[in-house]
């Protein structure tokens, strides 16, 4: 969106880690937060569904446990997830003429 917002980026922090304590994906949420800025309505129900229904699909789960296990170093996990959502939820607003 070509703007700055460092008290938004601060507060997507609590995502981490499913909330810190391993329950949904801070990358799934995350994507949900990013949609809602761009979507409203019945377009952003549908779209935040499809984005949760792809995610489970292509991840095997939803919840932090189920993605990252005993990782002992679970940021290496999470990168990859964390790019593959922001790039499918970029397809999913180029499809909607968001951007």
């Amino acid at each position: 969106m070509d703007e700055e917002n460092d008290g938004l980026l601060r507060s997507l922090r609590g995502l981490c880690i499913g909330m810190y304590n391993k329950k949904a994906c801070g990358a799934l949420t995350g994507g949900a937060c990013a949609l809602s800025l761009h979507l409203e309505g019945a377009s952003l129900v549908e779209t935040c569904r499809d984005l949760a229904e792809w995610f489970e699909q292509r991840f095997g789960g939803i919840d932090c446990k189920d993605l990252i296990g005993a990782a002992s170093a679970p940021a290496m996990v999470c990168v990859d997830i964390v790019r593959e959502t922001c790039e499918k939820c970029l397809e999913m607003l180029m499809e909607k003429d968001c951007l």
